[in-house]
């Protein structure tokens, strides 16, 4: 009776196991669907397949408010629906990636050309100092460590998303210790209006357009406008050299 009784048991918890993991394929399943025809998806490029299934999995629930889709390549997702509703992409290395920082050049070039207006972050083990450089100058947003935590990836994904910018404290002192963080000098500063010269100077700092607007007291259209004057003036491809050449402004 026992023996029966325990078998029963197990049979009703394999059966709901079933159901239960059936419900969430088809619930995974719908979102996906739903992300080829919403905007502002993030995409996340990351070779590993099971590893990407786990990063996709704790995004969502750290944020499920979120869209995100996984691909194995950049050209991957660049041959996809989904490239062109992307509003963030990030580029997932695994530790001890076998994959060069020159090829990270070739990924950036594709994610400029798909979806230009989309920010670009790198998770990975952090590269050299002039590799930090020149990946920031091909149009990088952010450099993240592979071994930060899903949560505060999160954050940084959210904040990048806001059009912020982001770059570990420890590359920042490597690199001014290295001389390799350009200075503003007064002719780049009298570029400026006083207004931009305030957005310029909370660029230095990271911060987001809707930081900068609530700091500022503007639109955050406006800071929009301003910024894209601001990195025309400096012939910055992206905010976050902008972010350097302004880092030594007070």
């Amino acid at each position: 009776m026992g023996l029966r009784t325990a078998t029963t048991d197990y049979a009703i918890r394999a059966r709901w196991t079933q159901s239960h993991f059936s419900r969430q394929a088809q619930h995974f399943s719908a979102r996906a669907n739903q992300t080829q025809t919403k905007e502002d998806l993030t995409a996340i490029i990351q070779p590993e397949r099971l590893l990407q299934d786990c990063i996709l999995t704790s995004l969502q629930l750290q944020n499920p408010l979120e869209r995100y889709a996984g691909f194995c390549s950049p050209e991957a997702w660049r041959d996809s629906p989904q490239a062109a509703h992307t509003g963030l992409i990030a580029i997932w290395l695994p530790e001890d990636s076998t994959v060069a920082w020159t090829d990270l050049s070739s990924h950036l070039q594709i994610a400029r050309e798909t979806a230009p207006e989309a920010p670009v972050v790198i998770i990975a083990d952090l590269p050299r100092i002039p590799d930090v450089a020149r990946l920031l100058r091909e149009g990088a947003s952010a450099l993240a460590p592979v071994d930060t935590g899903l949560r505060a990836i999160a954050r940084i994904l959210d904040f990048v998303r806001d059009g912020g910018t982001y770059i570990p404290a420890s590359l920042i002192e490597q690199a001014g210790a290295a001389g390799l963080l350009a200075e503003a000098t007064p002719d780049v500063v009298a570029l400026f209006s006083p207004k931009q010269l305030a957005v310029a100077k909370a660029l230095s700092r990271g911060a987001s357009n809707k930081i900068i607007a609530y700091e500022l007291n503007m639109c955050e259209s406006t800071v929009k406008v301003h910024v894209r004057a601001i990195m025309k003036k400096l012939q910055a491809k992206n905010r976050t050299e902008v972010a350097y050449i302004m880092q030594n402004v007070r």
